[in-house]
């Protein structure tokens, strides 16, 4: 319990950074569209096609992005709880080392006779 406190989505968060590399790729694809539809004097064609394939190249970056915040945090709130756990169980309280209870509840005490008399 607890021995795995690392990152377990490596592969999924590389598999998206190369996403975000080949939309850079795409941008610069689309940047040499433009240039050569504008140098080569063939017009709209070109550059419609570059704009385009710049701006999926962006969208394609912008997703990557989301999908990669969306990774840490599942992995920061695993990597929580495991270190919750593996601190209670260190700490001798052995009744709440359990995933799906780690809230203390708070608990109403009768009050002490002595204290009302």
């Amino acid at each position: 319990m607890g021995a795995d406190l690392k990152s377990r989505y490596g592969t999924g968060r590389l598999f998206f950074e190369l996403l975000v590399i080949i939309g850079i790729l795409m941008i610069v694809a689309g940047l040499l569209l433009i240039a050569f539809g504008w140098l080569s004097g063939w017009g709209a064609t070109y550059l419609w096609i570059g704009a385009g394939v710049g701006f999926l190249g962006l969208v394609e970056i912008a997703a990557a992005q989301v999908s990669i915040a969306i990774l840490d945090m599942a992995d920061d709130m695993r990597l929580m709880r495991e270190k919750i756990l593996v601190l209670t169980v260190l700490t001798g309280d052995n009744k709440k080392a359990t995933s799906h209870n780690q809230r203390s509840e708070p608990t109403l005490r009768k009050p002490d006779e002595k204290a009302s008399s």
